[in-house]
């Protein structure tokens, strides 16, 4: 969203301030608020920053506009954020409105209209009004894309549909979410792609490739990374440290 975070260099790392800069590398926000280890971003014009030892959100002036009263926060999508208060997470909007009370033990940000939440150990969706509308029984799932969200449940994996049913069953262990209608997958110690049927249409070979962003994933290859299209074609050949 036109900014980015930046790590004033004076003093120890601990002692290290963040703020954000422009595209052409003027200091829009000083460098002021706490160095909590990871990178922070604009999402829907407002950012997490730390003071002291809570969380808030900022907006592109720097104001803080959500006071710092939460323990851990996810970034804003689909106008909601995710907020860690007194051990339990829940929602809230952008006027820092409790919209979702905080009574999960995990919590995701929202995609597609729903969101990833831990009851019981287990991972289930609820929707904007924090009812439940996928139940919380899966060991290990991911969040909505493309209307397809990736789900481990007892020996079954695969990914479901949005009513909880399985559309997809893989008899692999590992995979993304979708993204440009191919995931993600992991055979034998190697990565490839399935589509929506769940056929693999990229053979797991390399050692490792992103998700695919405007046509183009990244592959790594005998140590060196590069860019595959979708039929498995290298467009960009593998010459790079790592690449984004």
């Amino acid at each position: 969203e036109g900014l980015a975070m930046i790590l004033e260099v004076k003093g120890g790392r601990r002692e290290q301030k963040i703020g954000f800069i422009d595209s052409s590398g003027k200091i829009i926000i000083k460098p002021q608020f706490v160095n909590d280890y990871q990178e922070t971003y604009f999402s829907e014009g407002l950012a997490a920053v730390k003071v002291e030892k809570k969380y808030g959100f900022v907006n592109t002036t720097g104001e803080l506009v959500i006071a710092p009263t939460y323990d851990e926060v996810s970034a804003f999508q689909e106008e909601l954020a995710a907020v860690k208060i007194n051990g339990n997470w829940g929602y809230i909007d952008k006027g820092g409105k409790n919209v979702i009370s905080p009574s999960f033990e995990q919590a995701s940000s929202f995609s597609e209209g729903l969101a990833r939440v831990i009851v019981d150990e287990k991972r289930g969706f609820i929707d904007k009004t924090g009812k439940i509308v996928i139940p919380a029984k899966f060991d290990r799932a991911l969040s909505f894309g493309e209307g397809l969200a990736k789900v481990n449940l007892g020996g079954e994996r695969g990914f479901i549909d949005k009513s909880g049913a399985f559309v997809i069953k893989l008899p692999i262990r590992t995979a993304s979410s979708f993204s440009e209608g191919l995931a993600k997958i992991k055979k034998d110690g190697k990565w490839g792609f399935v589509d929506k049927i769940g056929k693999i249409v990229i053979t797991p070979q390399f050692e490792w490739v992103s998700s695919f962003s405007e046509g183009l994933a990244a592959v790594v290859v005998n140590g060196k990374q590069g860019f595959m299209d979708k039929a498995g074609k290298m467009i960009i050949p593998p010459q790079y440290e790592p690449v984004y």
